[in-house]
């Protein structure tokens, strides 16, 4: 029953859903600005926060202070804290955004072209090497920025995967994005990546998930419990 072919399900979702990159802070910074730094802070921001916040957050940044390794080094951590106030975590965001700028500031990186010369999988250590960079944190910053083929895993990916009966719930964050992953190609996992988070917030709910309108609902297994009465919503 798990819907596992993924040419249905990417074809299904790109039917139901427009994409709108202002709804994903990390493309839509990236498609305006080219910035794979601007990118990482963002992403940061994110973290257990919508992006609405974390766009709204990273523009004030910018504004007050300017979102490049130089200015945010420059700044104390307690600016940071003061404009950031609004985030989910932001003491914790505020230390991470200023160590990390402390150190691309003192050895002069320029991130993108650090993450050509170090190819896919150097380029996830390195980033992962940073204080409060997690592996979906790198893997949606890697994927936005250069297109590497890291699938990310958030919570409404893990969510959907899990009732679509693609992963399993105990799942690793890398057997997730690996069963995920391969459903896709390697070309799509971006679009892939934005129609699962956009079908988990719009359709696939944690609560009261709409089921009954869903496009993949003939193979989900979720779907398949609660008709047989084996889940309550």
């Amino acid at each position: 029953m798990a819907c596992t072919n993924g040419k249905l399900v990417f074809r299904r979702l790109s039917g139901a859903y427009t994409v709108k990159p202002i709804n994903f802070v990390s493309q839509y910074l990236f498609d305006k600005y080219h910035d794979a730094f601007k990118v990482l802070v963002a992403t940061i921001l994110s973290q257990n926060s919508s992006d609405k916040s974390a766009l709204s957050i990273f523009n004030d940044l910018d504004r007050e202070i300017g979102v490049n390794p130089e200015n945010l080094h420059s700044a104390t951590e307690e600016k940071l804290q003061r404009i950031m106030k609004r985030a989910g975590l932001y003491r914790s965001k505020s230390k991470y955004v200023k160590s990390i700028s402390d150190a691309i500031a003192a050895e002069g990186i320029d991130l993108r072209k650090k993450f050509e010369e170090l190819g896919p999988e150097g380029s996830r250590k390195f980033l992962t090497s940073f204080l409060g960079v997690g592996e979906k944190t790198a893997d949606v910053v890697l994927l936005t920025v250069m297109g590497y083929p890291f699938f990310p895993v958030d919570r409404h990916v893990a969510r959907v995967g899990t009732r679509l009966g693609i992963t399993l719930p105990n799942d690793s964050y890398e057997a997730k994005s690996h069963k995920i992953a391969r459903l896709f190609s390697k070309r799509s996992y971006l679009r892939a990546h934005q129609l699962l988070i956009t079908h988990g917030r719009e359709t696939c709910k944690a609560v009261n998930p709409r089921c009954a309108g869903c496009v993949l609902n003939s193979c989900c297994d979720y779907y398949a419990a609660l008709k047989v009465g084996k889940i309550y919503k």
